[in-house]
């Protein structure tokens, strides 16, 4: 097979492929749509939690802390700088100036400075992160662009350049990473003001804001909305046709926690009769608890370009039909500066990963990745080449093509003899192999002799029709499909997860208690979990067991099972994924709504034979399980010697299982209960694990009938028999639920 060496080399083949073959797969939709989908607002990212001791040693109440002071402390800090829950609405307005500076910075007033900058200033330059694209995506309900944190994180990536969607986490928002609650955000949006400030669908001219901590909101450098102090999430808005500007919590003494005071516009001194403006968000985080941002608004966005991003196994090479569109922005910046008529646009200018859609394809190793193209659709190879010139009417469209790579896919089939219609053979797997646009597959290309899931398949016969041996050519844009048949082959299609080397149980409740020197070091660090043998298995946590040693044994890792409407409210949550397995392998087939929490045996039983794709039933003693609903599961767990009751007679179906109980049954399955506890230190000498290896603090009792059950279902194995600490610690628990908090221990 030839290998590719350099992408530039091929851009002219696959985009003729794309012009000449390209399969349409899904259905022609409308003309292309005019409401992007995201608009992008250029923000700078502070980061006060590297720079900022927990409490500034000052007496006077003229700086702003970034830990929150107690409320006994008020004399010492001032009371804009903690939090109570009597006040827990309180906005402290006047700490800042209200115009910005000559460079357009917010100026605390009074001479307020934080204990940290060097200038005495917020939003310096040495606490910088960079600067950011942040999107705001179109919510078609509100017809509002909206960006909340209550829906989903955002991350800062230094590498694209973009504030990508994450899933939310409990605590809010996190930009810099979750747990860094010191930070700031300086967002610029510049807008028009046109039609009296009436958008094109006939509503008025919105800016709203919901939040907590510091956010101050500046319209052409005037201060519009005051939302200072610590506090939880107040609200302010600004309506461009009305004119009123609106203030939501406490501001006087008497206030109630949602009440509503007005400003206007007029009063600000706001020029109407000019179109271009610039509205510009300051937002701190420094409470040290839960941050939480919604931003919403329909502001007119200055002249600008659109940039549509295809899938394209999809596009059709088309302009007017957006099939296979999976990303649209509006750009109305360049090089940090506001884009006007006639600018010239370059393709290095234009951002190719801008959120989860085009970074699942510029990551995938099926594509070569995506490709700024011309109105003929051939990729522009040259950086400086231009990629539009920007008009008065923003009609100017960029597009985007995320260009597949050929493949060719092998099915290997089992059927019970040669006259077995094609329509009941069965599925052993499939294997997809990469290539290059015109590489010619031969039937000696084709491996016919397998092993799949333990079991060995010789001699398959080849039933994909060839001419003088040679099966197909590859295409970008048309898959080479390829048959294998094993006759008389039937497998065994359980999932064997025996002699499995990896931890899949990792307790829960985490506790870190770290000490700190004067200065705000960390100098020493203890952390505490829970096992929590006795307490109940839950369902959600069953899912994710099964689902880590799956992933660890297959290197599934990568495949997607969907979120079915039953599980979908658990969309983000770290059980998501093995929820979502289960479901694909029907075990909540006919279940309205799948709740989280304690699971019972019987239920246990369906989730795992499900799960482990089991068949095989055997007839047994349990006189408490006929009529059950898991009867069938139980008798497929004990046919495969998983799975025991509680005496020869009884299973006790309904009986809620305890987490060491499903260790025992769990360690059973992969084979883990031969296993020992001897781990070997970095200079080759055996010890013996224990519960203090892993921090549990609630395993005292060594002699606990699931003490050592416990140990060995949270261990990883080497090749030798060893525990594997280093691997087990290596915090594989994220990556392997496919959640992006950090759980460091």
């Amino acid at each position: 097979m030839k290998k590719i060496v350099k992408k530039c080399t091929l851009f002219f083949v696959i985009t003729a492929m794309l012009l000449s073959c390209m399969m349409i797969q899904m259905p022609v939709l409308a003309a292309e749509s005019t409401v992007p989908d995201t608009i992008m607002a250029k923000t700078e990212v502070f980061d006060y939690e590297q720079v900022v001791p927990k409490y500034s040693n000052k007496t006077k109440d003229s700086y702003l802390i970034f830990s929150g002071a107690s409320s006994s402390e008020v004399g010492r800090f001032g009371e804009y700088n903690y939090w109570t829950k009597e006040n827990d609405y309180k906005i402290q307005q006047g700490l800042v100036e209200n115009n910005l500076d000559k460079n357009e910075d917010v100026v605390l007033a009074r001479n307020r400075s934080t204990p940290s900058a060097k200038s005495g200033k917020l939003f310096q330059s040495e606490e910088s992160k960079g600067i950011y694209q942040m999107p705001f995506k179109y919510n078609s309900e509100t017809q509002l662009y909206e960006y909340d944190s209550a829906k989903n994180n955002l991350i800062a990536n230094s590498m694209t350049g973009v504030m990508e969607y994450a899933p939310k986490t409990a605590d809010g928002f996190f930009p810099l990473g979750e747990g860094n609650f010191w930070f700031g955000l300086e967002t610029t949006l510049p807008f028009v003001y046109k039609n009296n400030g009436v958008v094109n669908n006939g509503s008025d001219m919105e800016f709203k804001f919901s939040g907590d901590d510091d956010v101050w909101i500046f319209v052409d450098g005037k201060l519009a909305l005051d939302l200072g102090g610590i506090h939880n999430a107040v609200s302010g808005s600004i309506n461009f046709h009305t004119g009123v500007i609106t203030t939501t919590g406490i501001i006087n003494s008497g206030d109630k926690d949602n009440t509503e005071r007005y400003s206007s516009l007029a009063d600000l001194g706001f020029d109407f009769s000019s179109e271009n403006h610039t509205l510009k968000i300051f937002y701190l985080e420094r409470g040290a608890g839960k941050a939480n941002c919604k931003i919403s608004l329909n502001v007119i966005q200055p002249t600008n370009y659109m940039v549509k991003y295809y899938d394209g196994a999809l596009y059709d090479g088309t302009t007017n039909d957006d099939t296979g569109l999976i990303a649209s922005t509006v750009v109305n910046t360049l090089n940090g500066e506001s884009v006007y008529a006639g600018d010239e646009v370059k393709v290095s200018d234009i951002m190719i990963d801008i959120n989860d859609a085009t970074h699942a394809l510029a990551t995938n190793d099926t594509y070569y990745g995506g490709f700024v193209v011309d109105d003929n659709f051939q990729p522009k190879t040259d950086p400086n080449a231009t990629a539009t010139i920007v008009t008065d009417d923003d009609t100017d469209i960029v597009r985007v093509i995320f260009i597949p790579k050929p493949s060719y896919t092998v099915t290997y089939w089992y059927a019970e003899t040669k006259d077995t219609p094609e329509s009941e053979w069965k599925v052993i797997t499939q294997v997809v192999t990469l290539g290059d646009v015109g590489d010619i597959i031969k039937k000696d290309d084709i491996e016919t002799n397998i092993t799949y899931k333990g079991k060995e398949y010789q001699n398959g016969t080849i039933t994909t029709g060839d001419a003088d041996g040679v099966l197909g050519t590859l295409s970008p844009t048309e898959t080479l499909y390829v048959s294998v048949v094993y006759y008389g082959e039937k497998p065994d299609e359980s999932i064997n997860l025996k002699g499995a080397k990896y931890a899949y149980i990792f307790g829960h409740e985490p506790i870190i208690n770290t000490v700190t020197d004067e200065d705000g070091n960390a100098v020493s660090r203890e952390v505490i979990l829970n096992m929590a043998m006795d307490d109940a298995v839950t369902r959600e946590q069953v899912s994710a067991m099964l689902m880590r040693m799956i992933d660890q044994a297959y290197q599934t890792q990568n495949v997607k099972y969907p979120m079915t409407d039953n599980i979908a409210a658990y969309e983000g949550t770290w059980y998501a994924r093995g929820l979502a397995y289960v479901a694909f392998k029907g075990a909540f087939d006919g279940t309205e709504k799948v709740d989280v929490g304690p699971v019972t045996r019987g239920e246990v039983a369906k989730l795992v034979a499900c799960g482990l794709n089991l068949s095989r039933t055997t007839d047994t003693s349990y006189t408490d399980i006929e009529g059950n609903q898991y009867a069938p599961y139980i008798k497929m767990m004990a046919a495969y010697g998983y799975m025991k009751g509680t005496s020869d007679t009884t299973f006790e179906p309904d009986k809620i299982m305890t987490r060491a109980e499903f260790c025992s049954l769990f360690n059973n399955i992969i084979g883990r209960n031969e296993m020992g506890l001897t781990a070997l230190d970095k200079d080759g000498k055996e010890y013996q694990v224990t519960a203090d290896t892993y921090y549990f603090s609630d395993m005292k009792d060594t002699t606990h009938w699931a003490y050592e059950i416990c140990l060995k279902a949270t261990s990883a194995y080497t090749d030798d028999g060893y525990v594997d600490v280093e691997t087990r610690n290596a915090n594989i628990r994220n990556s392997l639920d496919q959640f992006d908090a950090q759980i460091d221990y």
